[in-house]
């Protein structure tokens, strides 16, 4: 709901990528109270989205660029698909940004999740013409440790997140669309977690990250 999400942001909420997560996490344990699945709620995306906005428009000021959640792209597949945060420079697509934010049971899924990247960036690339002065970054929050639940949601054990290096299709995608003026970059923000309290501590990948887009302004 829109009131949830503007008592939210009037809490004055000090932006970076850290506190983005904890919001989402926050969110999340208030939709579990309700009895809900935070997975199947819009609220938590809601927020997540609306917060990235605040921490990208610290880097892309200015009258020249706007922003749009849940934005249709051209998808090279048929038809369009949804993005999360989209980036207008003057009125044209400028920046993409895909965001994922891990709270449990990561290691099983973590091909999927690579896999979910590259096919992403499949669907917005390798149209028949390429798209000139498009940029693309994902964002991942992984914690180092995360609960893994069976499917009764009971609590098995903590694991240790284990992604995959997304290093080598980076670069190889890169060569690929410099000469369009375009460009990809994985983020991983990983961090200590302690999901009780909702504080993190020990992150790391935001500098790398904010120089990426802040090389674009």
């Amino acid at each position: 709901p829109i009131g949830y999400i503007i008592v939210y942001l009037k809490n004055g909420v000090n932006m970076s990528i850290i506190k983005i997560y904890n919001e989402s996490l926050k969110v999340s344990k208030d939709i579990a109270k309700e009895g809900v699945d935070p997975v199947r709620s819009s609220r938590r995306t809601d927020i997540m989205n609306l917060h990235m906005v605040e921490y990208l428009k610290t880097i892309f000021k200015g009258p020249k660029f706007s922003f749009k959640c849940e934005e249709k792209v051209t998808c090279s597949r048929g038809k369009k698909f949804k993005i999360d945060v989209v980036i207008y420079r003057d009125g044209k697509q400028f920046v993409l940004v895909l965001l994922k934010a891990i709270q449990s049971s990561y290691n099983k899924n973590r091909f999927n999740y690579a896999n979910t990247t590259m096919g992403e960036t499949s669907r917005i690339y390798d149209l028949s013409h390429t798209p000139q002065n498009l940029h693309s970054v994902w964002i991942d929050w992984v914690p180092n440790t995360v609960p893994n639940y069976n499917n009764q949601k009971e609590l098995l054990s903590m694991e240790t997140t284990n992604p995959c290096d997304l290093t080598l299709p980076q670069k190889r995608w890169n060569m690929f669309l410099k000469s369009c003026g375009s460009s990809i970059y994985y983020s991983k923000i990983t961090f200590d977690c302690n999901f009780k309290s909702i504080t993190t501590s020990k992150v790391k990948g935001e500098k790398a990250l904010r120089n990426y887009l802040e090389a674009l302004v």
